[in-house]
């Protein structure tokens, strides 16, 4: 039995857990917001983050209209970096950081409060960068 994914053999969207913009071609070869993965692959090698910046804003934008008046949280232990934060941020979300480094590196100053699920000091912060 193969753990590989067959794409199909059409241009479609690939739906499941993929981005919104992933398209698998013709030729196999996968894509997100229209970059092919084997050119990525080739460049940086494997493994390789892909992060689709309009997926995680639609994302973001969901989550905000399915809970309009909860205070919406990115984990930044999902996975980080500036420009994640700025996404996040410019979106409306908080974000759930569990390092004093990770809150520092936002583009901005972050508000914090204490998570009431964190143990130590910096654990479980939530931030609200904006």
């Amino acid at each position: 039995m193969s753990l590989l994914i067959t794409p199909p053999r059409t241009t479609e969207t690939a739906g499941g857990p993929w981005p919104a913009t992933a398209r698998f071609g013709a030729d196999g070869h996968a894509e997100v917001g229209g970059v092919d993965l084997m050119e990525v692959a080739g460049r940086f090698g494997t493994p390789a983050y892909v992060m689709d910046e309009a997926d995680v804003r639609l994302r973001c934008r969901a989550y905000r209209a399915a809970l309009p008046r909860a205070e919406v949280a990115y984990a930044a232990k999902a996975f980080w970096c500036r420009a994640m934060a700025a996404w996040v941020r410019s979106e409306g979300l908080a974000l759930d950081v569990c390092s004093a480094s990770a809150a520092s590196s936002s583009t901005t100053s972050p508000r914090s409060t204490a998570s009431p699920r964190s143990s130590p000091p910096e654990c479980g912060r939530r931030c609200w960068c904006g």
